[in-house]
């Protein structure tokens, strides 16, 4: 059965779901939390984080919270607990 809960934080839509390690996991070894994102906004999400050098984890959430538009921070709040997208 298919998991109709993964979908994409920033669009809604449930294609191409891909998974986003918020923490670069080239500074940080995939620990951290991960976001569901459709494969495009995934991409032009990566686009906006610099390779080098690595920065504070309070950036990170910054430049993922200025990506989604609505708040990050605001729709984790919003969150059911249990009902998490990682």
């Amino acid at each position: 059965m298919k998991n109709t809960t993964r979908k994409c934080l920033k669009c809604g839509t449930r294609k191409k779901i891909t998974r986003h390690h918020i923490w670069p996991q080239r500074f940080f070894q995939g620990q951290g939390p991960v976001e569901l994102l459709w494969r495009d906004d995934h991409d032009e999400l990566e686009l906006l984080i610099p390779f080098k050098p690595r920065i504070s984890k309070r950036k990170y959430l910054k430049i993922l919270n200025d990506f989604i538009g609505d708040g990050y921070e605001k729709r984790k709040k919003g969150r059911k607990k249990g009902n998490r997208n990682y």
